[in-house]
């Protein structure tokens, strides 16, 4: 059974916010996870991904309580993306320092 779309209407969820912020944080949840389905197109490795990547924008959201400050930080990993886009696009890739090799010693057998 397919449930029904979740459109996005700006008032609407201005209102719910303003109203029941619980219901709006379920509403918003839905939808995104309605949007991630969307775009991973049936493919489950994708859309787990995507999951993954709305789980670590929510970890680095949630520490921030101040909505202005919610909304720097968003816009700062949106460019933070946007510019690693940018950079694979145009083949630059990002400066690597080589790790240290630790040496392992073989077991003694006795």
């Amino acid at each position: 059974m397919n449930t029904p779309e979740i459109v996005y209407d700006f008032d609407e969820w201005k209102s719910l916010h303003q109203n029941d912020p619980e219901k709006f944080e379920q509403l918003k949840n839905a939808y995104i996870a309605q949007e991630i389905k969307k775009l991973s197109d049936g493919d489950l490795e994708v859309e787990k991904r995507y999951k993954n990547i709305h789980y670590g924008i929510n970890m680095q959201l949630d520490k921030i309580k101040n909505p202005i400050s919610r909304l720097a930080k968003m816009e700062q990993l949106l460019h933070a993306s946007l510019f690693k886009l940018n950079d694979a696009l145009h083949g630059i890739v990002p400066e690597q320092t080589p790790g240290t090799i630790i040496p392992f010693k073989k077991p003694q057998n006795n």
